[in-house]
């Protein structure tokens, strides 16, 4: 029988080298990782320096598998009377507690206001997400606008770093808000924040108002459309192949270049069998969602809705991003759904809320005032299991729990550097 072979490895004086350190600890949990800094100076040192953060992302990144933690963030912050548990609250220690969430049963959070007077007696919403990032809002209410929002803040929820923009310098009645950063081995490099006016009425042109980190100040910019066109302000955007994305919601998905051409955008017209005549302007609520889902865009749509519910669930995939060449992916009959006991008001229709970030199989619906799982697969709808109860949020502040964002926790967190937030107001 051949014995199994063993290696000593002596240090001299018992201490481990850098590169031993580095190895070892690039292949532990991130959670594990921050507490370890309180082993020694040297480990402190090592893990704090900027180029360890850079050597974690590049493991993490290559191993097969790998999935980022994430939760559902409720859109508006810090709601009065809630027992839901905040997000990275100050009594928490944030750094461990966040990334021990669990990537494939995910957990439901509000995010908590920042300490300052001035927070304080006023609502805030989150208006976008990107790269661990979010783009967060305090608004006024004037009769004469539906949403008009006293000024923006972009914050990091993982390292509690927050920082105010300048005010806008239009105060459109309707805004669409996209968020987009680029973030380099850990730090942010820069970013933009762009608003589309929703125009009531459809136009020739789109008018956006944009900040950027590189110039420090609002640019408005009028982009000519060639036929009608008005953007939803309802539908979240996304960011996908280096271009945000609203929707028109007879035209179709509107793709836009802030970086490199924010004099153009491209309309990628929606699927031909989608069911056309289902808007939101008739019906009032959200009947479909886009979004990228397994390094796809995805168009989801409830078909038909009824007086007493739906008929389908649809998916289609964009096969090829440059063309308008749709594919159906998946037919959900209404009578094939397989809903939960717990779920027993069957004559609703499901709002579209999120495609899982990893299962190719899950989508998560709005039913009720309930956040819920589908499976694509074995046709069942349920409600999720969270250890706290969001549903509480509807009786107490008359929104949907829902009504919340998908958060992917960034694999390291990203640091802010002084450059980027010189001149704004730090919370």
């Amino acid at each position: 029988m051949l014995k199994k072979m063993t290696h000593n490895m002596w240090f001299k004086d018992g201490c481990m080298p850098d590169w031993f350190l580095i190895e070892v600890l690039c292949r532990v949990p991130i959670k594990s990782v921050f507490r370890f800094k309180s082993v020694s100076k040297q480990w402190l040192s090592l893990i704090s320096h900027p180029s360890f953060a850079r050597f974690y992302i590049s493991q993490a990144s290559a191993l097969p598998g790998q999935c980022q933690q994430w939760v559902f963030l409720f859109k508006r912050m810090h709601v009065e009377g809630s027992t839901i548990s905040h997000f990275a609250d100050q009594h928490n220690k944030p750094l461990a507690n966040m990334y021990s969430c669990n990537p494939t049963s995910p957990d439901f959070h509000i995010l908590p206001l920042p300490d300052s007077q001035e927070a304080k007696g006023q609502t805030c919403f989150i208006r976008a997400i990107h790269n661990g990032f979010l783009l967060y809002g305090w608004f006024q209410y004037k009769p004469y606008l539906y949403n008009h929002i006293v000024e923006y803040y972009i914050c990091n929820p993982v390292t509690k770093q927050w920082f105010a923009l300048p005010a806008p310098k239009h105060l459109f009645k309707q805004v669409n808000v996209g968020f987009v950063t680029q973030v380099e081995a850990g730090i942010l490099r820069s970013y933009k924040v762009v608003l589309v006016h929703c125009c009531p009425q459809k136009r020739g042109f789109l008018e956006f108002e944009i900040f950027s980190s590189e110039s420090g100040i609002w640019e408005d910019f009028v982009v000519n459309s060639g036929c009608a066109i008005r953007i939803s302000c309802h539908h979240k955007p996304i960011f996908f192949e280096e271009n945000l994305h609203w929707s028109d919601s007879e035209l179709g998905i509107i793709a836009y270049d802030p970086y490199n051409n924010p004099n153009e955008f491209r309309i990628i017209e929606f699927p031909t069998d989608a069911d056309g005549e289902y808007s939101m302007s008739r019906y009032g609520f959200n009947s479909s969602m886009y979004g990228v889902h397994q390094g796809y865009l995805k168009y989801f749509e409830v078909s038909r809705p009824l007086q007493q519910g739906f008929s389908d669930f649809k998916i289609w995939v964009l096969e090829d991003y440059n063309s308008n060449k749709w594919f159906l992916q998946h037919t959900v009959r209404n009578e094939e759904i397989i809903v939960d006991d717990s779920l027993h008001l069957r004559m609703l229709t499901a709002i579209p809320v999120a495609f899982h970030p990893y299962d190719a199989d899950i989508v998560y619906l709005g039913w009720n005032n309930n956040l819920v799982t589908f499976n694509i697969q074995t046709r069942r709808l349920k409600s999720l299991g969270f250890p706290n109860n969001p549903k509480e949020i509807y009786q107490i502040s008359g929104e949907a729990c829902w009504s919340c964002f998908l958060f992917v926790l960034p694999i390291w967190p990203v640091r802010i550097p002084l450059s980027l937030s010189a001149g704004a107001d730090s919370l």
